[in-house]
């Protein structure tokens, strides 16, 4: 045990999704289930604008140590949205 403070536990996405699909319309009331989910970080987010909401696959932590390079896939980066968040867009 360590006295980190940034670290957490969340319920993790596994599921059979091989193909990394970062960025692919999801159905959120499926609660991820067709998300690339590596290391079960994979989400489906849903944002929302003046245009309406959208949901799309992610990969939550791909900063993480041990997360593979490939995590957020071709085309993808992992951003960091805070101090303690980041995800593949």
């Amino acid at each position: 045990m360590t006295d980190d403070p940034k670290g957490s536990c969340l319920p993790g996405n596994y599921n059979a999704v091989a193909a990394n699909n970062v960025g692919a319309v999801c159905d959120p009331t499926k609660r991820s289930a067709d998300c690339y989910s590596p290391f079960g970080h994979g989400r489906c987010m849903t944002f929302g604008s003046a245009l309406g909401e959208a949901s799309f696959c992610t990969v939550f932590d791909c900063d993480t140590p041990g997360m593979p390079e490939t995590a957020c896939g071709a085309g993808n980066t992992c951003l960091e949205l805070d101090d303690d968040f980041n995800a593949c867009f």
